[in-house]
């Protein structure tokens, strides 16, 4: 009898096993999420993430690289060495092709650049860029640019350049310039307020300039040259008074030579000086206040400390320089520097032709560039800064009205709002815009899944999604584009806070980044880097040439990765998720068309029916496509292009996923480790007279038969009759009804199908067979034979043993009887070994007694006994006799017996003897009954095997009994229970049954009993 147990009781006896196989068998790909590491071309994206090795890229948090192909993007990233990037809060990357962008960046050398506030390159080929840029560590190629500005080497040094406020520069052909600009030695130029180049062809020009000896210049307002072959030009210009070759050309200026020198020189046809200590040099030179200079024709310095040097050039601001044809130096402390150059502002710089001014401590280089607004910098032909603090470096680079300490760097670069001269490759006059790929036909975008045969049919376009530009405004006009950077030919900023960086870049909204040839970041906080790299919501992320992330909060990253809709990451080239949410790909043409998922590998796919809906196994859950699923391979899917119509086709792959822990809670995955264990934890304990043998996760249960002969049995088990009667109950949470499925607190009736395949219909039989196994016998000598059941075994005596063979009744059974006894008389014995020795006379007395080292003859005459020879034989009455007479008897010498001899000690030797033969019987009768008792035990033997075929019989029909029911997917496991009565004799067995499918075998654990009163 047998009874399927409910699915509560089935998880009871068994326990909820997971098992996730799968992996990236030949790269070990990981990714962590959170707290968690990644190993080999690893992702780690979230708190405390490592992803460690080639091709890593960690993301967020406490995110670190250690090498490989490393990206870093996040708070407290480092990306430490191989071809490593390291974008953002902390972010470090050190060494190798490093490059660090933004808060606390630093880059430590090789190819670095480092880009942002506290930015640090420290080495080789360095740039750094931005607020508290710093590049050292022997600088080699380095170029610094922004506040806080440094080189600052000690040795090895190479084509530095510093250029902004508190700039430094020190080395072979640095060059400073702007703010607190410095450079050091060898052949440096210094360019601005605060400029100070110290030795060798040294160049200082502009206010606090400063060029120490050897070939120095020094231009500008407070400028020196205090050297050998110097020439200072501007405000308190100063040589020593011992230097070689010195000119001094500015307010204050001085040589001071060994000859005294003229306060105040004017040189030229109708040149003018009028002030104390002034010089005018050129026809209609004026030098109208004190310590002015003007050197050129009808140049002209009319305010204290100015100085106006080249044809008409103008000096009006005081302690201003203009140097140049028609230059203007209108500002207090200005210098002008290039033909029609002019510097308006206080402390303000032009230099180049044309170049303008205009805002205090503002800079213009290059021919007709301007610099417009306060502690604004315009460097390069046209290029034009009107923000506050604004910097605009190339050819055409522009920083508009409101690019509040905003960068254009590169060819008609440009920080600013979008208009005709400088429009957006993505928007039009609608403020929804359409963004496509360049070659893109249409704007359709379509996503097709639906399960054909068992695959799935994908249909999608490389078209981009519509975006809404989302431009935040500003009350305070100048800073509506405080910060920005562009920086590249044609590169473009048009937002708050935005980093535009390559040719034809552009940054919109506020705080977002574009770096890369025609790469747009549009959505706030969002990121775009690689050759056409595109973003169009906020937070979003995309790295990598063509990459896009179209989304909110979503990530692609890789070449050509796509990702549209929210919350979404894509790693990997060719990722593709659109149209879904909350869900990753990872892995090269990797996708997901479910919302929620995960899709691991190269060409893995998260695609199911979207009207799946099964239960899990053995905890019996149920879920919905839309809870998503993670996928390590794919099955067989088609992709199809929309605009060409080509099918691609990829071929159904699956994947172990390797070193996995051993899980812990429910709904961890377990090892493989694991399972072995779970398996090797079944035990099955066989009852009296069955064996089982266990070879790795094998069992095999067989009779363990010892003793004589027996035919093979037929034991009959008659089953309980099939039951077609529908039964109703009322069950309990969890309690199985009498034959169906079952049911959870409510009544409700089952109605059984028809009998399960292999189970007996009602009144039917079922015959087992036992079958014996030989048994072997082995004999004294190590001989074997072996008697099988069925077969005669014929027990013979050997000399002097005679067998018997009868029946007895026991316990009112008849049972065979074999008896193996000794022959009355022995023959042909060569020795006997006994312990002792009696030997009967007729009357059954004890006569003679052989024991230990003593023979008692029970006062009997030792008949026939020859004349002893050796010592120790024993004596006749005839040799005791010659003796006694003399002696005379005795034909030789014995062991003790001589001739030589007293009676005495030859009847003391005979004595000896004698007691050693009876020693020797008793010897004798110990063996015969050592012998006795072997015999004794054998037929015990024998008698005890009928009974233990009883039990054999009795434990193999229960056994047999046991079966599993037809499969059930939702019940895989079964429980069987057997039992069976054998010649009065009990047996129970218990049996467990697991199908993980129909198709399969069956794996059977069954458990037999010991057999019951």
């Amino acid at each position: 009898m047998k009874k399927r147990l409910s699915v509560g009781k089935r998880l009871a006896v068994m326990g909820t096993v997971l098992a996730v196989t799968g992996g990236f068998w030949g790269g070990q790909s990981v990714l962590a999420v959170d707290n968690a590491a990644g190993t080999g071309n690893g992702v780690a994206i979230g708190t405390g993430s490592v992803a460690t090795q080639s091709n890593s890229v960690a993301v967020g948090g406490s995110a670190n690289v250690t090498g490989g192909s490393a990206t870093a993007v996040g708070n407290s990233s480092q990306a430490t060495f191989g071809f490593t990037t390291a974008i953002g809060h902390s972010a470090k990357a050190t060494a190798l092709n490093a490059t660090a962008l933004g808060y606390n960046s630093a880059a430590s050398g090789q190819y670095s650049t480092a880009l942002g506030s506290t930015a640090k390159a420290q080495g080789l080929n360095s740039i750094a860029l931005g607020k508290g840029a710093t590049t050292s560590s022997f600088a080699e190629d380095g170029i610094v640019i922004g506040n806080g500005a440094n080189v600052n080497p000690t040795a090895k040094m190479v084509k530095i350049i510093a250029i902004g406020a508190s700039s430094n520069a020190t080395g072979n052909n640095a060059i400073a310039l702007g703010g607190s600009a410095k450079a050091t030695a060898n052949y440096t130029m210094a360019l601005g307020s605060g400029s100070t180049a110290s030795a060798t062809n040294t160049m200082a020009l502009g206010n606090s300039a400063m060029a120490n000896k050897e070939f120095s210049i020094a231009v500008g307002s407070n400028a020196k040259a205090l050297g050998k072959n110097g020439v200072v030009m501007g405000y308190q210009a100063n040589t020593t008074t011992l230097t070689e070759g010195a000119i001094a050309i500015g307010n204050s200026a001085s040589v001071t030579p060994s000859i005294r020198s003229l306060q105040g020189i004017a040189i030229g046809e109708s040149s003018n000086v009028n002030g104390n200590k002034g010089m005018a040099i050129g026809g209609s030179a004026k030098a109208l206040a004190n310590f002015t200079t003007a050197l050129g024709a009808e140049t002209e310095a009319s305010v204290a400390n100015a100085t106006a040097v080249g044809a008409t050039a103008k000096a009006r601001g005081e302690k201003s320089t203009a140097l140049g044809q028609n230059t203007e130096a209108n500002g207090q402390e200005s210098t002008a520097l290039g033909a029609a150059s002019i510097a308006s502002g206080l402390s303000s710089i032009a230099l180049g032709s044309s170049a303008d001014a205009v805002g205090g401590n503002s800079i213009a280089v290059g021919t007709n560039s301007l610099a417009n607004n306060t502690l604004t910098m315009a460097m390069g032909q046209a290029s034009k800064a009107y923000g506050t603090q604004a910097m605009a470096i190339g050819v055409k680079g522009e920083v508009a009205v409101g690019g509040y300490n905003a960068i254009a760097m590169g060819y008609n670069s440009y920080v600013g709002e979008i208009n005709e001269t400088h429009k957006s490759v993505v928007t039009t006059a609608n403020p929804t815009v359409t963004v496509r790929a360049l070659a893109a036909a249409t704007d359709a975008t379509t996503t097709d899944v639906s399960p054909i045969d068992g695959n799935v049919n994908y249909k999608l376009s490389d078209d981009y999604y519509p975006v809404t530009i989302n431009d935040k405004t500003s009350s305070d006009t100048e800073k509506i584009y405080e910060n920005s950077i562009a920086i590249g030919m044609g590169a473009k900023s048009f937002g708050f806070q935005t980093l535009a960086i390559g040719g034809v870049s552009e940054a919109h909204d506020s705080n977002t980044i574009a770096v890369g040839l025609s790469a747009i970041a549009q959505g706030h906080y969002s990121v775009a880097m690689g050759q056409q790299a595109r973003t169009s919501s906020d937070n979003a992320l995309a790295i990598g040439h063509y990459a896009e992330s179209h989304g909110e909060e979503s990530t692609a990253i890789g070449y050509f990765s796509r990702v549209g809709g929210a919350n979404n990451i894509a790693l990997g080239n060719m990722t593709r998720l659109q149209g879904v949410d909350n869900s990753v790909a990872l892995g090269s043409n990797a996708r997901s068309v479910l919302s929620n998922s995960v899709a691991i590998g190269n060409n893995s796919a998260a695609l199911i029916d979207s009207t799946f809906d099964i239960p899990a196994v053995y905890s019996n859950e149920r879920f919905s496509a839309d809870q998503g699923v993670v996928s390590v391979g794919n099955m067989y899917y088609t992709v199809t292009d929309t605009k060409t119509g080509k099918i691609r086709e990829y071929e159904a792959n699956t994947r172990r996923i390797i070193n996995v822990a051993g899980g812990y809670a429910d709904t961890d995955a377990v090892n493989v480790a694991q399972l072995k264990a779970a398996l090797k934890d079944i035990t099955i304990e066989a009852a009296e007279g069955i064996t089982v043998n266990r070879v790795d996760n094998k069992f095999t249960i067989g009779l363990n038969v010892v003793g004589t002969e027996t035919p093979t049995d037929v034991v009959t088990v008659t089953p309980p009759p099939y039951n077609p009667t529908p039964t109703t109950t009322t069950p309990s949470d969890d309690t199985q009804t009498t034959q169906g499925e079952s049911d959870s607190g409510d009544t409700g009736t089952t109605t059984p199908t028809t009998p399960e395949e292999g189970y007996p219909k009602s009144g039917s039989q079922v015959t087992i067979g036992v079958e014996t196994k030989p048994i072997g016998i082995v004999d004294n000598a190590g001989n074997k034979t072996a008697v099988t059941p069925g077969s005669d075994f014929s027990v013979v005596g050997g000399n002097n043993i005679t067998t018997t063979a009868s029946e007895v009744t026991v316990n009112g059974t008849t049972v065979p009887k074999l008896e193996v006894a000794l022959n009355k008389d022995l023959t042909g014995l060569n020795s006997v070994s006994t312990n002792g020795l009696t030997i009967k006379g007729a009357d059954g007395k004890d006569t003679v007694v052989i024991k230990g080292d003593n023979i008692s003859m029970g006062n009997n005459i030792i008949h026939d006994v020859k004349a002893g020879v050796k010592d120790n034989d024993a004596v006749n009455v005839s040799q005791l006799r010659q003796e006694i007479q003399g002696e005379t008897r005795v034909s030789a010498d014995g062991a003790f017996i001589k001739k030589d001899n007293t009676a005495a000690q030859n009847i003391t030797a005979l004595d000896n003897q004698v007691q050693a033969n009876s020693e020797s019987i008793s010897s004798i009768n110990d063996s015969i009954t050592n012998l006795n008792g072997g015999v004794s035990n054998l037929s015990n033997q024998v008698s005890k095997l009928d009974n233990r075929l009883d039990r054999v019989g009795a434990g193999a029909a229960a056994l047999a009994a046991l079966h599993p029911q037809d499969f059930d997917p939702s019940a895989k496991w079964d429980f069987a229970a057997g039992y069976c009565n054998y010649k009065g004799t009990n047996a129970v067995a218990l049996g467990a049954f697991y199908r993980p499918t129909n198709e399969q075998r069956c794996l059977r654990l069954i458990q037999n009993f010991k057999r019951c009163a």
